[in-house]
């Protein structure tokens, strides 16, 4: 059974972001009607900015000039903006583009809390960071909690500049596994993690057979491959492929980035997450000039619903 609670604080700090995101989107393309998108991006765009001037009205602190987010909402914003980037929103000035929204409209419809934040915000594992002993190793006997000890440097923003020339990267959206890197990546990294020799191999002519790492006794690959396993289990997969992903050598590398690089400006002209940021504060503090936002009956206190 939930918690119940009258107290805007405890709200706040124990909302389930998973959830909230899960039901606007949901309800979103409930009622897609004509499919004017720029209209139904102004309304997930004003149901954020509501929520947040409502954090900052009542929970927040009014002496700051910066974008305040709720801890347990803090990635809110990303994952919806990521949404409004996705597929089943993009113009259909092109007819081939049917067919990718319809499959993008089954996936939102049908994925789960988990396979949902991975489709909107996919994971990236920088897997050429000099790693301590315990990252990326599971902790318990059973195989089910990776650890993460390195947390710092195991972040990656979705955004191209995020992604180091000469890096390896392991990035997952949900369905699909991708491992990124380029001709200036370490050859003895490739070497240990995909059992590639270097002087007899090139970037370009490297393969994965059956779409799955090979099983080598290195650290690099068994943390590589802890991380794949981790993700099945997260998502119930028995077996998630993992496909290359390399600048000018694989023929979709373009149309795949531009998806999982959520941050960046999309191809649409929508923003990217830094502006997108700064549109939603300046909106945020003209509702509060206005005085636009559901008062509590007791705003003295602004602690208790009555």
């Amino acid at each position: 059974n939930g918690a119940v609670s009258d107290n805007i604080h405890e709200i706040f700090k124990f909302v389930n972001q998973d959830v909230v995101t899960s039901i606007i989107v949901r309800d979103i393309i409930s009622t897609l009607g004509d499919c004017n998108f720029v209209a139904i991006r102004k309304l997930i765009d004003g149901k954020i900015i509501d929520i947040l001037t409502q954090y900052r009205a009542l929970v927040g602190s009014n002496s700051t000039s910066q974008l305040v987010l709720p801890d347990s909402l803090k990635t809110l914003p990303a994952y919806l903006l990521s949404f409004e980037k996705s597929d089943l929103m993009k113009s259909n000035s092109r007819s081939s583009r049917g067919n990718a929204r319809v499959y993008d409209f089954f996936k939102f419809s049908s994925y789960d809390l988990v396979k949902l934040s991975f489709k909107l915000y996919p994971q990236i594992f920088p897997l050429h960071e000099l790693l301590n002993e315990m990252d990326l190793s599971f902790y318990d006997e059973n195989d089910k909690l990776l650890q993460f000890d390195s947390i710092d440097n195991l972040s990656v923003r979705n955004a191209h500049n995020q992604l180091i020339n000469g890096g390896c990267y392991l990035i997952f959206d949900g369905d699909v596994i991708y491992l990124w890197f380029n001709e200036n990546t370490n050859q003895y990294l490739l070497r240990d993690l995909l059992d590639v020799d270097p002087d007899m191999t090139k970037f370009n002519q490297i393969a994965l057979f059956g779409g799955k790492l090979p099983e080598l006794d290195t650290e690099i690959n068994m943390k590589a491959r802890n991380t794949v396993k981790n993700w099945c289990q997260l998502t119930s997969h028995s077996y998630i492929p993992v496909i290359l992903a390399r600048p000018s050598v694989d023929q979709y590398y373009s149309h795949v980035m531009n998806d999982l690089m959520c941050e960046d400006k999309s191809i649409e002209m929508i923003e990217s997450y830094e502006n997108y940021l700064v549109s939603l504060h300046r909106k945020i503090k003209e509702k509060l000039q206005h005085d636009d936002y559901v008062k509590l009956h007791n705003a003295k206190e602004h602690e208790h619903f009555s």
